[in-house]
């Protein structure tokens, strides 16, 4: 039974399986019941069938997500280069160093 719910409700020994967790714990009690009863197949067609359609949609989510931080990091278009810039500007500035200089002369450090 637990190998028929990890390859028909997960797919996991063709693919990865990122989605295994999330839905071990939506139907835990009920594939833990059909474990405890193995000669009790009622209603495990309709779990595996639940499964995999929590698979797919889980796994689709998880690729958009996916496709999404690509686009982030791939190029990151003119905010990007705006952050980058600003960043660059504040780099180079002193002021920092010469006010915790001027601090630390004032404290005695």
């Amino acid at each position: 039974m637990l190998v028929r719910w990890y390859h028909e409700g997960l797919d996991a020994f063709e693919h990865t399986c990122p989605t295994g967790r999330a839905i071990y714990d939506t139907v835990y009690h009920d594939l833990i019941a059909y474990l405890a009863t193995p000669e009790n197949t009622d209603g495990f067609d309709a779990l595996i069938k639940t499964c995999r359609e929590q698979h797919e949609a889980l796994k689709a989510q998880l690729e958009q997500g996916r496709d999404r931080l690509l686009e982030i990091h791939s190029n990151g278009g003119e905010k990007a280069q705006a952050l980058a810039e600003s960043i660059e500007e504040q780099d180079d500035d002193t002021s920092l160093i010469a006010f915790a200089m001027n601090l630390f002369d004032i404290v005695g450090i």
